[in-house]
Parts: C-alpha cells; sequence; structure tokens
C-alpha cells in the first residue's frame, strides 16, 4: 500500500512539473485573472486630459503558507492602451481582444491561474514570468460568454 501512494504522489509530481514546463517554455504565457479571489486585485485609473492613457493594475498578492513565498509579495501586471506615447500619438493600442470561453479549455496547459502561482511560490512565479517574452492577461466578462486578452507589462512590489 506504501508503495503504491509513493507511485502515485510521484506521477502527479511529475504531471504537474510537465505541465508547468509547458506553461514555461514558450514566448508568451497566459495568466488567469479572477476578479472575485480574495488574492487579487483590479485598479483602474482613467486618463482626465488628452495626454495621459488608460491603465489597469493587476495585483496578485500571495501569503506565506508553503515555505515557498517569504512574506506579503505582490506581482503587479499593468495594461496601459498604448505601450508608451510615442504608439498613442501614433493611435497604435496594445493588444486586447475578445474571444469566446472555449479558449480557456482548449489551452487550460498554457494557462497560469492563482491556484498553481501559490502552488509554487512567489519566487518560481516570478522567475516563471521575467523568462516570458510576452504575458497576456485572461480576464472573465461576467455578462456574456466572453473573455477580455490583454497584453500586460510585469512590475515587481514588496508591501
Amino acid at each position: 500500500m506504501k508503495k503504491l501512494l509513493l507511485i502515485i504522489c510521484l506521477a502527479s509530481i511529475n504531471c504537474f512539473s510537465q505541465d508547468l514546463k509547458d506553461k514555461v517554455n514558450k514566448n508568451v504565457i497566459y495568466i488567469y485573472f479572477e476578479k472575485e479571489d480574495p488574492y487579487q486585485k483590479k485598479t483602474v485609473s482613467l486618463k482626465t486630459s488628452g495626454k495621459e492613457m488608460d491603465r489597469s493594475s493587476y495585483i496578485f498578492s500571495f501569503i506565506e503558507e508553503n515555505n515557498k513565498s517569504l512574506n506579503k509579495e505582490v506581482i503587479k501586471l499593468e495594461y496601459s492602451e498604448y505601450a508608451d506615447y510615442d504608439e498613442m500619438s501614433n493611435d497604435n493600442r496594445v493588444l486586447l481582444i475578445e474571444i469566446n470561453k472555449s479558449f480557456l479549455k482548449k489551452n487550460k496547459n498554457l494557462i497560469l491561474t492563482r491556484k498553481i502561482m501559490h502552488k509554487i511560490g512567489f519566487i518560481e512565479t516570478r522567475k516563471i514570468i521575467e523568462r516570458t517574452k510576452k504575458i497576456l492577461l485572461i480576464e472573465n466578462n461576467n455578462y456574456n460568454n466572453k473573455i477580455t486578452i490583454r497584453v500586460v507589462k510585469y512590475y515587481t512590489m514588496i508591501e
């Protein structure tokens, strides 16, 4: 019986690490944002003049629950409608698309969720995000059968 439990544990660890490798070895990583999650927060700052850009910040908090996080670390992803002011003057907006929720099921092995981030901890999550060339944030739209995907930039914060 002990051997059976050991085999099951090793198999599940191997499967989890293989899924994680699928997520990491890409030039693009998808991160799923859940509005209702107490460890995730969204703030929006709207432009007040023509020289400012709309910005949204997506904050993912970590707690020290598994010795893989230090103390109250935060990963901040920021969306801005333009990459910079030159792009704003040329009206070249950053990628923002709405697609069907079936994308989530078809690509679940490529999506980094809060559950996975907390399982691997802040340090490993940060390494994954830093190695990725492009970060796409997936946000669930509660009012229809669509999700929004947007390009975001990564920032590290410590509370």
